[in-house]
């Protein structure tokens, strides 16, 4: 089990927008992560592609919002 003050630093960064840093620093290079009803996504880098696009679009969306 993770330290305490390992899961404060991750939700810290997370929470200053570090979100790939967060990945890189706190994900095993195998992870696997899933959405919904997705194909899971497989390994670190594929993950780190994943969220850069997830965030490409939520930034547009909010960017379009204002």
């Amino acid at each position: 089990m993770p330290k305490e003050s390992r899961i404060k630093e991750l939700i810290r960064q997370v929470e200053q927008g570090n979100i790939l840093a967060a990945i890189e620093q706190f994900y095993a290079p195998e992870v696997v992560m899933q959405e919904n009803r997705k194909a899971p996504t497989i390994g670190i880098a594929a993950n780190i592609e994943r969220e850069k696009e997830f965030l490409g679009i939520f930034y547009s969306c909010t960017k379009a919002a204002r």
